[in-house]
């Protein structure tokens, strides 16, 4: 198995107890791997986006307690890992085979509660969540059935540019693995009861995209229960505009950003007009050869040295004059969630670290201001973060929020047995 993501391990630590002193799923009982292989193809008659699933590791529950043992946290049961393949379509609409993760716990349960988890901002092919299993283990440890789609331009769809932070970018593909994900796990004896949904960071972003298309085209079909975000940029104009002021922004964040704009939405947009350095290095390092941290390496963190000084001074006037810096404003402002009076339906809650440099807390801030100025009585809240020492603040990285939702769902699912 791989390792866990640096980035998170200080998480799991401060948030050690929420899983761990859980009382166990009612009627569960736990089987051996052996007895417990799911079906590598479905014999399901009705039409699905559904392919196949291949098994990857069958992970024990000593395993799992051992490997989390540093942590404080135990898991409350065993996992099996498969990679799931899929029908979907690119965002020309070609046909395309789309890969992810469904992460079963090893317990029999009469229904399972499960979650559909968006992954964190990736650049490598080789952080696809389908090649590299971290994400999505911990909960489905807790006895949530957990799908990660590896999304546009990763895994199945490698060659693609992932279209990153647009809201049109993500349901499509998200519906369909969760339909897939539900076709085999049907196929195999096994119901699926509760859906949450969570993400972080970009995750976040694609989190709130799908629980809007569920609510508002798929609500027959999927029921959300609760809906979790983390430290997402749902306001993306005003946060751009902050960030190339500031001596040192996310080089990799920005840049994906600008080349996804360019390449879907806006091919108008010279990108040597925009970039300081050379277009063609920066598509480069965003081609899936190199992991998130390598190409944190590569691309330079000071915005007059990634981006060229007239285009800054342009970006952040109140009026653009620029085609490529009034285009990127107006897309980024019609890209923001909560523009259009749409109210989550679902209890919904946003997380964040106060100190976090990546994604500014305002972000969090304006999500629940745009939702509670039209419904004040919306079920949405927020739950904010301080960093305990000032000289070692809580970053975008370390943030202990990430696996927080975990714990909330465990009330709701107390709340309302299965």
């Amino acid at each position: 198995m791989q390792t866990w993501p640096k980035r998170l391990l200080f998480s799991l630590v401060l948030f050690s107890g929420l899983c761990a002193c859980q009382e166990p799923l009612p009627d569960q009982t736990e089987e051996s791997g052996a007895a417990r292989d799911l079906q590598v193809q479905s014999t399901a008659n009705e039409p699905s986006s559904f392919l196949m699933a291949v098994k990857l590791a069958n992970v024990p529950k000593d395993q799992l307690d051992q490997k989390f043992a540093a942590l404080g946290v135990k898991a409350r049961t065993g996992v099996d890992i498969y990679r799931l393949y899929y029908r979907t379509t690119d965002m020309n609409n070609n046909p395309v085979k789309a890969t992810g993760l469904v992460i079963v716990p090893m317990i029999r349960i009469p229904v399972f509660p499960w979650i559909s988890l968006q992954h964190v901002t990736i650049t490598g092919e080789a952080q696809a969540p389908s090649n590299k299993p971290e994400e999505g283990i911990f909960e489905a440890s807790q006895g949530f059935i957990t799908v990660i789609a590896d999304q546009i331009g990763y895994g199945g769809s490698t060659g693609i540019l992932h279209p990153y932070l647009f809201k049109n970018a993500y349901p499509k593909a998200l519906i369909e693995m969760l339909r897939a994900s539900k076709t085999f796990i049907a196929a195999n004896g096994l119901k699926v009861g509760p859906l949450f949904l969570r993400g972080y960071s970009e995750g976040a972003y694609a989190t709130i995209a799908l629980q809007k298309a569920i609510e508002t085209q798929y609500s027959t079909e999927f029921q959300v229960v609760a809906s979790a975000a983390g430290a997402g940029p749902y306001e993306l104009e005003q946060t751009a505009m902050k960030a190339l002021t500031l001596p040192a922004v996310n080089p990799v964040n920005l840049s994906f950003l600008t080349l996804s704009y360019a390449q879907y939405l806006a091919p108008e947009i010279d990108l040597n007009k925009v970039f300081a350095i050379d277009p063609n290095e920066v598509k480069k390092t965003l081609n899936g050869s190199k992991t998130y941290e390598e190409a944190l390496k590569v691309l330079p963190s000071a915005p007059s040295a990634l981006f060229k000084a007239e285009f800054i001074a342009d970006f952040i006037l109140p009026q653009p004059t620029t085609v490529e810096a009034q285009t990127l404003r107006r897309l980024l402002g019609e890209n923001a969630h909560f523009k259009d009076g749409w109210i989550p339906k679902a209890q919904t809650r946003f997380y964040h670290c106060r100190d976090d440099e990546a994604v500014p807390v305002q972000a969090t801030d304006y999500a629940l201001a745009a939702i509670q100025a039209l419904a004040p009585n919306a079920p949405v809240s927020k739950v904010i973060l301080d960093s305990p020492d000032a000289t070692k603040p809580y970053q975008h990285g370390t943030c202990p929020l990430y696996y927080a939702p975990i714990s909330w769902f465990g009330e709701i699912l107390a709340a309302q047995p299965l």
